[in-house]
């Protein structure tokens, strides 16, 4: 079910906020990857929409004394807990910002579990759409406006086809 509400309204200050959130969580974890010489990061399991660290890739080996191989690939790595750097990096990597899926359900008062989260996207315009599966039987608030997949699209600035 796709729905659309302003971004004015009190539903969409609420999407507001976290789509800022997110921003600047990525933004955090972007220049801590890069601060520590890591070419890309992997970011926290699926309960998190957005931010933190899960592992960083490096394009050459790190220091072995500071990292540890993950998973067993060739450039994944994250701290060693058992040396003062890595504990140092680990709480860099523990204190960034991180957006949780329940806190973007519940900006449509959907108090979801980790595994049904809202998807939600910023219009080029004045809406911000968002969808919800229909077997969840949310209680959608009284100023978002469900509407069709064409008119979503519509609405947000998508391309839209004629097929």
């Amino acid at each position: 079910m796709k729905y659309i509400t302003l971004k004015t309204s009190e539903t969409g200050k609420k999407f507001m906020a976290c789509y800022e959130k997110m921003i600047e969580a990525s933004i955090q974890a972007k220049e801590l990857a890069i601060s520590l010489g890591a070419k890309e990061w992997r970011p926290l399991p699926s309960m998190i929409a957005i931010g933190g660290i899960s592992s960083l890739i490096f394009d050459n080996v790190p220091d072995r004394k500071i990292w540890k191989n993950v998973y067993g690939t060739s450039n994944e790595w994250m701290p060693k807990l058992n040396t003062k750097e890595g504990r140092l990096i680990h709480s860099l990597i523990e204190s960034l910002p991180n957006v949780p899926r329940r806190e973007i359900g519940r900006c449509i008062g959907f108090d979801s579990c980790p595994y049904k989260g809202v998807g939600f996207e910023i219009g080029e315009g004045a809406y911000i759409g968002f969808s919800v599966m229909e077997e969840w039987n949310v209680q959608v608030p009284d100023d978002c406006e469900e509407v069709t997949t064409t008119r979503y699209n519509v609405l947000l600035g998508k391309e839209v086809s004629n097929d």
